[in-house]
């Protein structure tokens, strides 16, 4: 986990894949909310080498999100699992 919060150091964007809701009743300080119902549509905003780490509530939605941004050529993807480890 460590090397999730370097990165976000770095300049890594964390992305919290949980619906709107979910979002606004807790979230990480620095996340920004894409439901992953919605994340097809944002990929054609990103810069696909850009580091984005994917987290949400219980760790399945950020392993879905991070197949389908690989999936779609993004190179430095990461798995950050529940959004409660970067409070």
């Amino acid at each position: 986990m460590d090397h999730l919060k370097e990165l976000l150091k770095q300049g890594a964007t964390l992305v919290d894949v949980r619906k709107p809701e979910e979002f606004a009743a807790g979230h990480a300080p620095v996340a920004v909310n894409i439901p992953l119902d919605t994340l097809d549509e944002e990929l054609l905003k990103w810069n696909k080498e850009h580091t984005f780490i994917i987290v949400c509530h219980t760790g399945t939605r950020s392993r879905i999100a991070c197949k389908v941004l690989l999936n779609a050529g993004f190179t430095a993807v990461y798995d950050g699992g529940i959004w409660e480890n970067f409070k």
